[in-house]
């Protein structure tokens, strides 16, 4: 069980790596197809974009380094708690504030579902 949470949290830190490259790089794509935005709309919004990018990238890096052990295990533990909780966040106020797109929903979920298996696994 262990290593499937450890497999959670790296696919989440993937998910967002993949989010942050959307969101800063291809914004014109995430704003059309999931946001529905067209034209000035989306050359308007493209720095929201490359910054909400940026926070993805944050949680990305974060989560894979609490596996380089440059944290104590209860140190690397409450970061990934914090990330992970922080993702899941994200994903479920995207999905409340733009809209019920499946998108919104992996976002949601896979670090939802890390992050209670993190707890159910932790080393006391």
């Amino acid at each position: 069980m262990k290593k499937i949470a450890a497999a959670l949290v790296v696919l989440s830190a993937i998910l967002h790596l993949a989010f942050m490259v959307l969101e800063m790089f291809f914004w014109g794509f995430v704003a059309g197809k999931l946001l529905g935005l067209e034209g000035e709309a989306i050359e308007k919004t493209a720095m929201l974009g490359f910054n909400q990018g940026a926070y993805n990238g944050f949680i990305a890096v974060g989560l894979l380094v609490t596996f380089m052990g440059v944290f104590s295990v209860s140190q690397g533990f409450a970061v990934r708690m914090v990330l992970l909780a922080s993702a899941a966040a994200a994903g479920l106020i995207g999905w409340v504030t733009v809209g019920g797109s499946a998108f919104f929903i992996v976002q949601m979920a896979l670090p939802a579902l890390a992050l209670v298996l993190t707890y159910l696994t932790r080393e006391e």
